[in-house]
Parts: structure tokens; sequence; C-alpha cells
């Protein structure tokens, strides 16, 4: 149910409101965020941050299957980024050489111009020192791997193109390396270090396939243009596996026509050769349909067939592409692909290879016509009979007549212009011309040829992508036939003419005849000369000519008609011989005989055979089964217990548009890697997906990319239902090189898939990997360097990581008004972080944070819009709410809007960088030393000035503090990530300026490309309200509720190491301080994404805590009734208190009174911000996480002004962080107390200071003293760390405190009395009120928290009406809450409720000297020790302190517990109460609970929160990081600690769940609006409303909503059923359980009388 408080519950609390009044105003409580990583039975010292737990984590199996295609080498340096027709270079123009290579034809050499790298490695001592090639090497596993790298550079005499001294590869425009180079650069360097955890699973396959095939029969073997292989299987990053892959991707060469990979000349390498290097390089299409079967089918653990008879030798080539290299000038050259086949055929090596439609062979026929002569000049065309094509626009051809190819060209002055001027993209026959040279076509072998066309012509034989093998088929028929006869004896057969025979001249002088001549004008000489020559107008020296022949036919038969054939005079030679010039007949033909006869025809057919199989056959031995016929899968198998964690990627690299596929044949192989499994296959060819566009230059028919199989076959595999593996496979596609330039980039980092202008390939892969594009769903990478391919392939690998973070979340904040003592503003801050705990994430510094504002209403969160923030009662953030400081809403890399995640909104999306303006940058401020010879310190401001050179850098004096490589670390922190050096043209990586001499001052910055900020998690430093001006109204502050009003900011640390001031408006940040401590002692945290080395006393998962600690502000305001203004009053100013948490042992101060200027706070022996060990009267101080209470003291008693001071606990001792650590408790090997902490005798921190909070000065302390004797002996029992805030209390309201209450971590409570307020270091007195019955053992309790202090009367019959006070503490251990030590109700944990009688008993007898205090070192006793069962543990008769928490009947009866409680007249008075903390989620005897937070007292209630780490909030699996355990609000009624109700059977006021993790106590107003703003209630995930849920509340006792985790329902405790031992003994038992507390709306009302609250 849920009340409104009025009347007399609301009038009793009031009379105590008073005096609590200035403990409530001043009380800060911490936050509670945190992560953990499991480190078997590694100490991590990071305290309440392992209830962070990573997932399981499952096993990331990658198969990266990269491009090796011929674009990938030295054309990608060649080919123009615009290429139309073939895959696009990396260039505007070639950067390569152009050199000479002779290519020969038999024994007869051609010189052609060929492309060859010539970017020289000028790095000296290396062994391509002066080479065109770049060594590199690294070392793994102890094995060094070398490897080459290749280039091109326009300026080879320059340094244009180098490896730095780090292994960077530094290109520029002019110079580049190749793309091959590029990759194996980036894969190798990244499997030398450390960026890919170990644990990730990594294999590696290529295509296109390199196969034992030999060409014909010489020893070049083939790649097939056709499939993909793997060569090293998935298995996990091992240094072996990392030295598997290296060598594996080493092997792949940059090679050219001249020389090896490392520079030095191979004849062997030219296009011509037929004794080709067996190696591994660039070469072959991009069959990429069939590779990603390839890769799917491995991950699989299916196949892509293996043909039961395979070839052993490529017995088919065709034409493939051909130069023209004019005669008399070899720089000018015309390039043409085969894009059709002619019917002739001839053998090369053994192979037949298949002939383009040969135009320029004036003897071939083509629908019977000869193509007779190539070039007409008597009218400066092409040859009457070529044919000649242009594309008709719509994939087709249309043939035009040579006269209108020269209407569209202009007349043909020679030869040589008939392959000049033909148009690109028109055909002559089957030879299309192109732009470049189609270096990507991969030559089998070439072969040089002279041509009519005045040039030099290399037809370079290619093989199908599509067949390897040929089926050859016979068949016999007779006919009658004139057929040919032999040559005459000494004659030889014309194979190209084959009717004619012909002897060969042995010499010029074996048949000549005079060379005839004709008169010309010798110009130059001005006078006419004989020319001689040699032609068919020439009489033959022998034989006739013409000569009578048989004419043939395609058949090369003869035809039955007989012509003249000129062959006699189609062979001289000219020479002279003493003057006198001769013509030499080379050859002497004579007509072949011919006959008719019988015959039998055998028509031979050879037709090539589909190769419908993928390349399992050459995939790595070790890849597959015994039979060879099946991968070893590399995904996860579905019987893996870790399989739903498990992740399973395909990283696919390709450079180009995919080819070498038919629809068939792309459905065949990827349909076999399917199982054939008709539940799995593609039955037909998609038409709802990606579409490919047309080839433009291919030879064979039919075919395609194969981007409707690529897009189908995606999908399958990514679906776990729709690939006989059973699980997800994501791919990832990275495009590598210029393909890919025409895809626009979104701002959050995908690509805009549809970019107008792109290439549809470019669209279809970028739609294949894209995120949300339903294909491959691994993301889509556009990669240009090596960097772009690393981090490519990092990305991936973290997106494939199933294991999912802990939602982000924290402990909400609600800070105190300035101005109003005992109201809260209406507004809640989230601090939020993203915990780093898998991978090499664990081995960051800091975790990156966030905060977040939100406003109130109705007890829970609401964001802008009004929508709520909590999902749900565990405390699950709504992903599409933002904060109040929110503009835009976040959109994750799958494109979801999660507004949840920490770098949405908040302060973060506010924080100020220079990617916008170089000059831009956030207010910083360091602590200084104020010179050099002096311990003084001052802050200083750095930024950047309008010159944009480094600010106040060079005013810096602790030069061993801010050392250069820290001065850098600062830019770093400010946004920065390079700077231009003086006259420098490119900027440097401030990195690399760490080493560097030049003044940090004379640097410019470079304005960073993006925007980069740190700002590290804020975990237990609460936002603290600050408040410098507001509005009067009435002479009460108005807008209470409308910060904007006012000036008003919050300060808060972070992990960085960073105080920081923001404004509460916007969320800017004001400024922000950074102390010499954290400068000193982690200056990597500021340092962006930084990682550090694990040591044994740092291991991973243990991030640097910074500035950690809780804060106080001290402000004093003068009020302005005139003007309607309240601010701070200028001569006593704005100060800020703290510590450090973990972060630093000591207490910080700083001086806000100014938002532009801080300053240290302290003056006290010179300026200084930092109070730790070394400061004079502090040597116990160590690490405080509580705030420091602010009050105001007298220091004698002439003292009428008093002095402000600050009171604060001594802090923590690390020793702490074991669970079994106590003062006096021996090391053993089980529990694991180092020597050093067993060998204390007090821990750090116990102590209590107080100080001057202007100046520092110590005023007071008190810390363990042996001798310490008497009623007042408190000091000789303070000898654990006091943590918790220290309780001050103003006892008869004159404005000067009186008394301090404080607890330790022995399960110890103190109060220490002033009189009249007067505090000297030798006033005060200290008395130990409670006392652990565990004392000296691991099961002493620990109390983190302040005691809260109440007080009452004893309005009971025969009490006389007396007040007394109530302590309320809480225990439980918040250095290691998942601890499970304390499993019995006599060492459980607590909450107690001391009745403190002597507090308020008048001040003549309770500060008399001989006044002996009744309420000193209460224990609790047990009757017998051992019981597990809250209600068989029974107390022993001398026990001070009563046990609850059982009601029955008799003694257990509510009446008599609370008589046995309030009858302090009796004979031997009880001294208060306590409960075990083994009620929780409506149970009772449930183990392991401890007390959190701060606990509160308001209308009549105690409220605390406890913590379970058994607790579950989630349905988490194995895969999730979660938060563990959770908290839920516990409910006593004050003061006796037993509820009247009758709701309540067991005494309690109920509970409320919190939600997952621990979630502190936190009360707010209702809402912002005027008549809501001062009623306040508990605030938690859920309101009012859905608090009225009967599904989500419990009865006290039996209640079958009360239930343990399960399947179904997953909220609850973990573990057993209730009859189980889960809980302490027999099990949980609900008959004793709590049941829904109420939560309740409390309407303050204030007495202005002062009361005192002692007796007169």
């Amino acid at each position: 149910m849920i009340r409104v408080s009025h009347g007399d519950k609301l009038r009793i609390q009031t009379s105590v409101k008073l005096l609590s009044l200035l403990v409530m105003a001043m009380m800060t409580t911490p936050i509670s965020q945190a992560d953990t990583v499991s480190t078997g039975g590694v100490r991590r010292n990071v305290g309440d941050l392992e209830i962070y737990q990573a997932a399981t984590g499952g096993q990331i199996n990658l198969m990266m299957m990269l491009d090796t295609s011929g674009s990938m080498g030295i054309s990608s340096l060649v080919l123009p980024t615009d290429n139309q027709y073939g895959s696009p270079g990396d260039v505007t123009s070639p950067l390569c050489a152009f050199d000479s290579v002779t290519e020969y034809n038999g024994s007869t050499g051609n010189t052609i111009k060929e492309w060859q790298y010539n970017a020289k490695d000028m790095r000296s001592g290396l062994p391509t020192y002066n080479k065109t090639s770049f060594y590199k090497e690294v070392t793994i596993n102890g094995t060094k791997v070398p490897y080459y790298l290749r280039g091109c550079s326009l300026k080879t005499d320059e340094k244009g193109l180098t490896i730095d001294a780090t292994g960077k590869l530094v290109e520029t425009n002019t110079a580049k390396f190749d793309r091959l180079s590029r990759l194996k650069d980036a894969l190798i360097t990244l499997l030398a270090n450390d960026k890919i955890s170990n644990d990730v699973a990594m294999g590696v396959g290529h295509f296109s396939s390199k196969t034992p095939l030999t060409i014909g029969n010489t020893t070049n073997k083939l790649v097939d243009g056709h499939s993909g292989r793997i060569l090293v299987p998935i298995a996990k990053l091992t240094p072996a596996q990392r030295l598997k892959l290296a060598q594996a991707i080493a092997q792949f060469q940059s090679v050219d026509t001249t020389t090896n990979q490392d520079g030095t000349p191979n004849a062997n390498l030219r296009l011509s050769s037929s004794n080709y290097p067996d190696i591994l390089k660039s070469s072959s299409g991009t069959p990429t349909a069939h590779a990603y079967a390839e890769a799917g089918a491995y991950m699989m653990g299916t196949g892509t067939g293996v043909d039961p008879n395979p070839a052993t030798q490529v017995q088919i080539l065709y034409d493939g592409y051909a130069i023209q290299q004019k005669n008399d000038d070899a720089n000018q050259k015309v390039y043409y692909v085969c894009v059709g086949l002619g019917s002739y055929t001839s053998r090369f090596a053994g192979a037949e290879v298949k002939q383009c439609d040969n135009a320029w062979n004036d003897y071939e026929i083509y629908d019977g016509v000869k193509n007779g002569p190539w070039y007409d000049s008597n009218n400066q065309q092409i040859g009457a009979n070529i044919r000649v094509y242009r594309p008709d626009g719509a994939g087709g051809w249309t043939q035009v007549t040579p006269a209108q190819l020269k209407a569209r060209v202009g007349a043909m002055t020679s030869a040589w212009e008939t392959h000049a001027k033909l148009p690109v993209g028109w055909r002559y026959g089957g030879w299309m011309k192109v732009d470049n040279e189609p270096l990507d076509i991969e030559p089998i072998n070439a072969t040089p040829w002279g041509n009519p066309g005045g040039s030099i012509n290399l037809v370079a034989y290619r093989a199908s992508p599509f067949s390897v093998k040929v089926r050859t088929t016979e068949e016999n028929t007779t006919e009658r036939k004139l057929t040919y006869d032999a040559c005459p004896y000494g004659f030889t057969l014309d194979q190209g003419w084959p009717s004619l025979c012909y002897q060969q001249a042995n010499s010029l002088y074996t048949w000549y005849t005079y060379a005839p001549y004709k008169r010309v004008y010798d110009y130059r000489n001005r006078r006419y000369v004989n020319e001689y020559y040699c032609d068919r107008s020439v009489s033959p020296a022998k034989g006739s000519d013409p000569l009578r022949v048989y004419e043939f036919g395609s058949d090369k038969n003869p035809t039955g008609n007989i012509i003249d054939d000129h062959a006699n005079t189609g062979y001289w030679k000219i020479f002279s011989s003493y003057g006198t010039y001769y013509c030499s007949q080379q050859r002497y033909y004579v007509a072949r005989p011919a006959s008719w006869k019988t015959i039998t025809n055998t028509t031979q057919t050879v037709t090539p055979v589909d190769n419908n199989y993928g390349g399992i056959a050459y995939s790595a031995t070790d890849t597959k089964n015994s039979a060879g016929d099946q991968y070893i899968r590399g995904a996860t198998t579905t019987g893996d217990t870790s399989a739903q964690c498990n992740s399973n990627g395909i990283y696919f690299l390709t450079d180009g548009a995919p080819n070498s596929t038919k629809d068939d044949m792309a459905q065949t192989i990827i349909n076999k890697s399917l199982n054939d499994n008709t539940k799995y296959t593609i039955t037909a060819k998609p038409t709802d997906g990606l579409v490919s566009p047309s080839l433009t230059s291919g030879l064979f028919d039919g075919e395609t990319g194969g981007w409707e199989w690529i897009g189908e076959y995606a999908k399958r595999l990514y679906n776990k239902d729709t690939n006989p593996s059973g699980v997800s496979i994501r791919t990832a596609v990275a495009g590598f090189g210029a393909s890919f330039a025409g895809l626009n980039k979104n701002t959050d980092g995908t690509y805009n898939c549809d970019t107008a202008g792109a290439t549809q390939d470019a669209q279809n892969a970028c739609k294949w990997g894209e995120k949300g594009a339903g294909y491959g769903e691994g993301g889509f990478f556009y990669a240009q360097s090596s960097e772009d391919i690393a981090n490519s392939i990092t990305t991936f690998i973290a997106s494939l990581n199933n294991t999912i973070p802990a939602a982000p979340s924290g402990t909400l904040t609600i800070p105190k008004d300035p101005y109003r003592p005992l109201g809260e503003l209406p507004v809640a801050y989230l601090p939020s972080l993203e915990s780093q705990l898998s991978g090499g994430d664990n081995l960051r510094n800091i975790w990156p944070g966030n905060i977040k504002k939100f406003d109130l209403f109705d007890g829970t969160l609401y964001g802008k819009d009004d929508q709520k923030l909590f999902k749900d009662v565990s405390g699950n953030l709504a992903p599409t709410t933002k904060d109040l400081w929110q503009s835009l809403d976040y959109i994750n890399d799958n494109g979801d809007t999660r507004n949840d995640a920490v770098q949405a909104g908040g302060m973060y999306e506010q924080l100020t960088t220079p990617s916008s303006n170089v000059k831009t940058t956030r207010s910083v401020w360091v602590e200084d030393l104020k010179d050099t010879n002096t311990t003084a310190t001052t802050l200083r401001r750095l930024s950047v000035d309008d010159s944009k050179h480094p600010s106040g850098f060079d005013t810096l004096k602790d030069t061993t503090t801010y050392s250069r490589a820290n001065q850098i670390k600062l830019l770093q922190f400010m946004g920065y990530t390079q700077a231009y050096k003086p006259n420098a043209a490119t900027p440097t990586d401030l990195d690399q300026l760490i080493s560097d001499t030049t003044p940090i001052k004379d640097l410019t910055m470079a304005q960073p490309t993006q925007a980069i900020k740190v700002l590290g998690a804020s975990i237990h430093s609460k936002p603290v309200a600050i408040s410098y001006e507001a509005t009067l109204e009435n002479g009460r502050v108005k807008n209470i509720s409308d910060d904007s009003k006012r000036k008003d900011y919050v300060l808060f640390g972070t992990m960085d190491g960073g105080l920081h001031l923001v404004k509460s408006d916007s969320g800017k940040e004001q400024f922000v301080v950074i102390p010499r401590i954290m400068m000193q002692t982690q200056s990597d945290a500021i340092v962006p994404d930084s990682v550090y080395t694990t040591t044994a006393e740092r291991p991973a998962a243990t991030p640097y805590f910074g500035i950690d600690g809780q804060w106080a502000v001290r402000a004093k305001y003068n009020y302005n009734y005139k003007d309607n203004k309240v601010g701070v009053n200028s001569s006593d100013g704005m100060y800020a208190y703290g510590g450090m948490r973990l972060g630093g042992k000591g207490l910080l101060g700083f001086n806000l009174s100014s938002t532009t200027a801080p300053k240290p706070a302290f003056s006290d022996g010179g300026t200084h911000a930092l109070i730790d060990s070394d400061t004079t009267g502090f040597a116990r101080i160590g690490y405080i996480w509580n705030p420091p209470s602010l009050a105001r003291i007298k220091t004698s008693a002439t003292d009428t002004q008093g002095t402000d001071v600050v009171i604060f606990g001594g802090g923590y001792d690390m020793c702490y962080e074991n669970e079994y650590f106590q003062i006096g408790v021996t090391a053993t090997t089980q529990n694991g107390i180092s020597a050093t902490c067993a060998g204390k005798t007090q821990a750090d921190g116990n102590a209590v200071y107080i100080i001057n909070a202007k100046t520092g000065a110590l005023l007071w302390s008190a810390t363990y003293n042996a001798s310490a004797s008497g009623s007042f002996d408190g000091k000789k029992y303070m000898k654990h760390s006091i943590v918790g805030g220290i309780t001050v209390l103003d006892r008869d309201n004159d404005g000067y405190a009186d008394q301090l209450y404080f607890a330790d971590l022995g399960g110890q409570v103190f109060r220490a009395d002033f009189k009249n307020g007067i505090v000297a270091s030798d006033k005060g007195r200290v008395v130990r009120i409670l006392k652990d019955d565990k004392e000296g053992t691991s099961y002493a309790r620990r109390f983190y928290e302040r005691p809260n202090v109440s007080f009452y009367r004893n309005t009971e019959t025969g009490q006389g009406n007396k007040l007394f006070a109530v302590v309320n503490v809480i225990s439980g251990d918040r250095s290691s809450p998942l601890s499970k030590m304390r499993d019995t109700v006599e060492n459980a944990d607590r909450v107690y409720g001391i009745f403190d009688t002597d507090v308020t008993i008048g001040d003549a007898s309770f500060y008399a000297s001989d006044f002996t205090p009744a309420i000193k070192d209460l224990v609790v006793k047990f009757s017998s020790t051992g019981s597990k069962q809250a209600s068989s543990s029974t107390m022993a008769s001398d026990s001070k302190l009563v046990k609850l928490g059982v009601i029955g009947t008799g003694d257990l009866s509510k009446d008599k517990l609370k008589q046995t409680l309030y009858s302090f007249s009796a004979a031997k008075p009880k001294r208060g109460w306590f409960y075990p903390l083994t009620k929780f989620d409506g149970f009772e005897n449930v183990k392991y609970s401890k007390g959190v937070g701060k606990s509160e007292v308001i209308a009549g209630k105690l409220y605390t929160t406890v913590y379970n780490p058994d607790m579950n909030y989630s349905a988490s699996d194995a895969c999730s990081a979660k938060i563990e355990g959770g908290s839920e609000r516990q409910l006593y009624c004050m003061p006796w600690g037993i509820c009247d109700d009758t709701t309540s059977t067991n005494g309690t006021g109920g509970y409320e769940r919190a939600g997952q993790g621990i979630q502190e106590l936190a009360f707010g107003p209702q809402s912002d609006s005027a008549d809501q703003v001062n009623r306040r209630l508990m605030i938690g995930t859920l309101g009012l409303n859905e608090l009225k849920d009967t599904a989500k509340r419990t009865s006290f006792g039996d209640d079958t909503n009360k239930k343990v985790s399960s399947t179904t329902d997953p909220i609850g405790l973990q573990g057993q059923a209730q009859t189980t031992n889960m809980g302490i003994d027999g099990g949980l038992t609900k008959t004793l359980g709590s049941g829904s507390a109420d939560r309740v709306l409390i309407e303050p009302r204030y007495r202005l009388t002062p009361q005192r609250w002692y007796e007169k």
C-alpha cells in the first residue's frame, strides 16, 4: 500500500528532526557501481567492483578468407581508380616503371615493355637495401618470420616510400605499397602483437586456389580462378598458431615479370616462361561466391565436393588478352581482351588453345569469308572484311562497316592507327579494346607475334575458371573426298597454309635475283637516288609465281577450286654485295598435290567440362577428415556446453568485383556446402536480394558475379536454423581498394550502402556485410591501408564477442539542496560505467563513464519527454529514454537506439573537444608546485592559445611530476592526437613527440579528425550539488525545481583522476582539476584507451580508481532580501573536501569560490591541496572513502566566534581487501592473509581527525592508545580502520558540535564527547559503546558507514518519559560483497539499535569527572554457538542486546519483547536490539546478506539497504556479463525495532526490491511541482503506481508470490529450492520472512523553536 504520512506519526519524528539536522545536512553517501572478473585466485584490490562478473566467455572462431587475386599485386599501383574494364587500382596514373622485357616465341625474342616495381629500400643494413623490395620481420614464439613488401614511386630517388623506425608503412600520394604488401603487413603485425586475445581462434584461407595442376606439359602450376582454399585451420591464438598463420601469410609474394619478391632478378618470371617458379602470389580472378562457399563449408564442417577423377593437367587454354606495341615506339601500346572465341585452335605445351576470333589474321575465315588484308591503305581505313563491333548500350553488340568506323574516328593514316584510333570498348572480331592493360587477368603464359597493324602482338593465354578438364568424343564417317597428298620429297608442309609445300633456303645466296629499284628524290641531299626493293612484282628466283594451287576451306582440306597463290614472292630478304643489291628468296614453294580418295573421317569434339567442385581438394590436409571430402568443423559444435556463448565468423576481404561463376555452378557448389540437404539448399536463383551487374569484359557465356547466391548464402549462414551447422555464422566484409571508394560514410562510422554513384558491386559488398542489411551481419569495412585492415579485423572480433556486457547502470544520487538543509533537489544523477572485463579490454587503465541527469516523479526517474528510465525492478534502463542533458539519440553499430549506453548523452556528450575548433579545449587545471624550491602548491590552467600553441605548459615547475611524457598525456586528455613541429609540413603523432626535444610550447596543435573524449567512470564519487546564486521570493529560495534559474553545478571525481565541476542546467564541464598525486601515481589514466601490462600486484581487470571518494562542500551564503538574491559569502567562499577511495591516500581540499579559477584549499604550512601521511600529525591516515563532516567548534571557553572544521575518519587499509583479515588474525594458507597484514597491531586509518576548514591545521585527533584507561578508555580499542563518515551532533543547539559517533571495520562503535563544543588537543573523551562478539577473529563485523542517531522519549509506563538516543549501525563487507564466509546466525551481519541513554543526561552529570558511562562495551552474547537457524539461536541472559526477528508467544511475543527493551529502570536493563541479516526477499534463514550504504531514520522507520550475492535480478545466461547479486530496502520500526501493526508477523517493517548490484538508499521529492517538491519518499526503480501491482508485492509469512529464482521467473534468490540447504541449516523458510514494505510519502512540518535534546 501507499500512504501519505501525517499527524501523530509525523509529529513523533518531528521532535527529533532538529537534533538530526546537522547530520542530515552534511551527509553524503557512496555510489556502488563496479565490475570484476574471476582471476583464478589472484587477489585484485578492487573492493566492491567484484560484484561485476564477466560472462563465462564464449569461444570466438574466425576464418579469414583473403583475396589474393591478380588485382592485389602490381596492378593496384598501375591501374587507375576509374578503370572501367576490370578491377580498378589505387592510383590516378601509374606509379611503377615501364621497362623492356624480352618475351619468346620459341627461340625468337621480342622486346615488350612491361610494368615493374621500382620503389627502392634505402634503409641501410637490410637485405633489401637499394633493391626494389622492403624487408620486414617479426618474431613469434621465438621464430623469426621474414617477409617482403613491394611498391612503386614516381620519385624512386627519394624516400617517399619507406618503413619507419616503428615498423609503420610510410606512403604518399605518389609512393605506395601494393595491396598484397599492405595486407601482409597488417595481418602479420597484428598476429605478432597482443591486440587480439590469445583466446580468439583464427584460421586463414585465400582465393583463388593454387593447385597442383600443371599447364600442359610445362612445370607451371595453375591458379584456378575458380575456388578458395583453407590454408590454416582455426585454432586458438597460441604462439604456435600465431606463427603458423604468419608464415602462411608471409609466403604470398609480390613479383613482377623480372624480379623476385626480394628484388633479385629471375628470368623465369617472364610472361612467356614455361618454367615459372612454384610460388604463391597475387594472381587470377575473383571467384567470390565459390570462395565464400569454401569458408562456409569449413565453418560448418561440410565440404564443397571432390572430383573422383581429378585432372592432373590443364588441357585447354584460351586467348586472354593482347598487347599491341608499336614497332617503332615501344611506349605506344593498345590493349585488348578477348570477349569472343573464333573457330580456330592451336596447341601450347601440349594443351589446346581456344583462339579468340582473330580479325587481324588475314588467313582466318569467318562465315566462309577470309579476313583478308588488315589495313586498306588506299582508303586509310580498316580492311574491308575485318569485322568491327560497337557496344549497343544494352549489353550487346552492333557491327559497323569500315567506312562507319572511319566516319567515327577519322582517317587511319597508318596501320598502327587501326589500333590507336579504335574507340575503347569496341571490338575487332573477338578482341575488345580496353583503356588499360588487364593486369588482373592472370596470364597462364604469353607468346609474342608479328601483327599487320604495324606492331608486335603479345597474346597472353588464360585458363577457364569454369573447367580444367575436357570431354573428348569421336565420330567416324566415310566419304569420297579430294584430299591433299603428301608433300614431294624434300619439301615441308606449311602448317598455316595447307595447300603449299616448301623448302627453306640455306643462305642468302641459295636463290636470289637482282633487286629492282626506283628513282626517288632525296630532299636532304637535294638529289635523286636509287631505292631498291623486293615485292611481288619481282620474279621469283626459284619456282613460279603465281602458283596454281587447290584452295582449302575452313577444315583445311581442298575445296576443289584451283586458285592463284603468290607464295614464292612472299618471303624476300634484300641484301647487297659489293654495291649490288639482290633479292634473296627464303622459301621455294610448290603446290601440294591432291587426289580423290575414300576416307574415314574421325571427328573429335573437345568439350570443356564444368568444374562443379570447390577448393577442398586443394586445402591443407589438417583442415580435412581422412577421406579429404569434409572439413574438420571450424565453428562451435552444438553439443559444446558453451555453444550459446561462442561466436563464429567469416572475415571476407576482397578488392574488387566478383566474377568467375555461373548461376548453376554457384548454386551447385553452395548447396554442396549445405550438405545437399533440401532443408537448407537454395532451390532457385534468388530474386529478392542482391543483384549482379553485367560483366563488361567477360569471355565465357553465362559468367556472372554471383551476388544473388552470395546474399542468400549469407542469410543461411547467419540463421542457425537454415544451415546444417546449427549455429549462427556472421560474415564481415572488408572492401580493400578503390572499388569501394564511392560509398559515403555515415556519422556513426557505418556506410551508406545505397550511395548514389557507387558501383553496384560496391553497394552489394556493403550490404553483404553491413549490420542490419539482412545478410552477413558482421559489418562492412572500407580499407585502404594496413591500419584499416587491422582495425577492421579487431572491430569484427570485438563484435563477434557473444558475451554480453552488463547493461550500463548506476546507483542514483539525489543531491541535497544547498539552500535547504533537509531537502533534496527534485533531480537525480545517475553515474554510468562501461565495465571492461573481456579480452584486451580488461587491461584498460580506466573504465569509461558518464554522469546523466533525470527528473524525479512519483518515486522513480524520468528523462526527456517524460520517458521513464527504468524498465523493470531490476534497474535495467530503457534504451530510448534520453537524459535531460542529451540532445541526440545514440545509435549503435547495429542501428539500434541505445540511449542507455555509457557514451550516450549526459556529461560525456557535452565534453568540449578540439575536433571542430583546434583552439577549443576543456578547461584543465593541474596542481603544481608554486616554485621549484617549495612544497607549496598552486593550480595552473593548461590550454591551447589562439596561435594553436600549448599554453601554460612552460610555467610548470614540478618537471618530475609534469615530465615531457606527462605533458604529452595532458594534451591527449584534452583531445589532441598530433602536432606540428616548427616549420613541419605534416603533423607528428603525439606519442612520437615524447622523445622529441621541441619545447611543448613551440608545437602547433593539429585539429583532430574526430572527437576524442576521456571521462572515467564515477564509481563511488557521488555528485554533490553546488550553488553560487539563487533568487529569493518572500525570503525563501525560489525555483527549487528549476536549476536553470540558479547558478547550480555538480561536483564529482572520476577514474581518470579528475575532479569535475559541471553545470547543472546543461551538463557542460566548467573545469576539471587534476591533483598532483594523480599525475604522480596514475598519469596513464588520462590517455585515451590506454592499457597496462599485468603484474603480480596489478592483475587483469584492476583499473585505476582516480578520485573515487565522496565529497562534501562548505559554503556560507549572504541573503540579500532587498534585491531578493542569495549568494556565496565572498569572504568565506566555497570549499570542497573529499578523498580518493582506492585511488590514493589522504584528503584533498579545493577552494572553488571562483568558477573560473580554482585553488588549493589549505594554507597551513604553505598552500596545498592534499593532507596525507607525510603531513605532520596524520601518520595514520589511509584511503578516505566517505565524505567528511562539516561542523563548527570552539577552540577554547573564551572563543566566541568559533571555527569551521572538517571532521573525517582516518580511512581504509588495503589489508581489508582480504575478507578474512582482522587485527589479531594470524596468516594461514587457507585465509590468504599476507604476513605484512597479519603482523599489524593496528590498521591504517584507525583515527579521527578534526582540521581547520580553511587552513587544514590539525585541531584534534584520536587514534590507538594502548595506555588509555578509566571509564573513557575508548582509544585503547581504536585499532581498526575508520572508513565510515563521522556523525556530528550539536548537543545544546548552540551551533557548535558536541558529540561525534563513529564506527570501524572491527565491529566497534564509539562516541567522542566535547564539553561546550570545545575542541582542542587536550579535550574530548572517547568511549566504546559497542564491541563485537567475534572480536579478534575473521568474523568480526565491519561498519563501512556512519552511525545514524535519532532521539525518542520512553513514554512507556513507569519509565519517566526520559529522552534517549538510538544509535543504528548496519554491518557488511563492502570490500568483499561476494564473500560467503558468514553461514551461521551467530556470525551473520547485523543491523543494530543501541540505546544511548548516557548522551541524554544533563551536562552537570554527563560531563562530571566521575561520570561512569552505562553505555560502554556492549556486546551480544548467545546461550549457545553454532546454531544456524534464526528460530533456534537463543541469547544468553546477560546479553545487553536482544536478538529480534522471531515473533511468537510468551517471551517472543511483540509485547514481551518490547517490554524487555523499554524497561530502562530494570535491575539489568537491555541496552538495545539487533537483527541478524538472515531475512531477504521475503525468506528467512538466508545466508551471506550484508548491509551496504547509508541508512536513514524517517517518520519512525529505519531505512537500510541489504545486499545478497545470491540474489538474481536477470535472466542472464553464461554468455552475459552480469552484476552479481542484488539489493533490497529493509525497514525497521523505531525505536524498539519492532513494528506494532498486525501485518508484520516478524517485527520488521518489510522490504522492497531495489535492483541488481549494490543500490544504495535514496530519498527525494515526489516531483518538481510546487505542491510536491517538499514531499519526500524513497526513490527506486518502480514508481508509486507500479508498486500498487499486487503481483509485485508479497505478504509476511507464507505467500505464493515468494519464489526462488527459476528459468521461468529468474528474479529471486538463486540456488536450490526452499527445502534444500541453500539457506542456513534446513533451508529457506517463508514463515519468518518479511512482506512488502509500504512506500510512504512524508510531508515534513518543522517547528522553529530550538530544543535541547538532553535532560536538564
